[in-house]
């Protein structure tokens, strides 16, 4: 079975990356059968999957989904068209 979680990369000092945080607990809230993890690539350098180049990056399941943030209605179509299973 594969996990349903979404990826944030982020980094200190990102100009982005506030807004990514922000746009990750939104996220949540709508999607709460969701599993978003925030990933501070400053704390962590090795946990970039070999997918982000930059900050941020949002991941889902291993895949690039959005380079940069996403507008709020971007983010929205792309969680109306989740599956998830009860």
């Amino acid at each position: 079975m594969i996990s349903n979680v979404l990826k944030v990369f982020i980094s200190s000092g990102c100009y982005g990356c506030h807004r990514a945080q922000q746009l990750a607990g939104w996220a949540q809230k709508l999607q709460p059968r969701l599993e978003v993890c925030m990933v501070d690539l400053a704390e962590n350098p090795d946990a970039d999957m070999g997918v982000v180049f930059a900050v941020p990056t949002y991941v889902y399941n291993g895949n690039p989904l959005f380079l940069g943030n996403p507008s709020p209605q971007e983010l929205q179509r792309w969680l109306d068209s989740l599956d998830l299973e009860a």
